[in-house]
């Protein structure tokens, strides 16, 4: 991977295939942070499997991931409600992470920090951070779009 670029690679997408090949291998984003870091910051790495929800690309972008695909969620929308179920289905993805920053204390997605995320490197479990939660609560007041 550090070669990438001396290799001609113009970005690099991380993917475990849903777990289906060898069932110890860890989740995308677990290894996310530390294949950004031997990359480094001229490749772009994409984040591939295991987002189903806006909560996961609010969780993928400050782990370094410049975007995330939602390969997917949109095959099974585009299965089951044709192109206005892939519409609703990246609606239901844009109010997610609106959300997910909200909650966050984040006015923007360029706001959302490394802090935002905290992690358990022996678990799959993540989970923001609850001083960042409790900032945004005590905000509200009646106005949640106001975090």
């Amino acid at each position: 991977m550090p070669g990438s670029a001396s290799r001609g690679a113009a970005a690099t997408q991380v993917s475990n295939h849903g777990d289906r090949q060898l069932d110890t291998v860890p989740a995308s984003i677990v290894a996310l942070p530390g294949i950004v870091e031997a990359i480094g910051p001229n490749i772009p790495v994409f984040l591939d499997g295991g987002v189903r929800r806006g909560v996961h690309v609010f969780q993928a972008l400050p782990l370094g991931a410049r975007a995330v695909p939602v390969g997917r969620p949109t095959l099974c929308s585009l299965a089951l409600g044709g192109a206005p179920g892939v519409t609703s289905m990246f609606n239901t993805l844009k109010t997610e992470v609106q959300l997910a920053l909200k909650l966050a204390g984040c006015a923007s997605i360029n706001e959302i920090t490394r802090n935002s995320v905290t992690w358990n490197s022996f678990s799959r479990r993540r989970s923001c951070r609850k001083s960042a939660t409790k900032r945004c609560l005590r905000t509200t007041s009646g106005a949640f779009q106001d975090c």
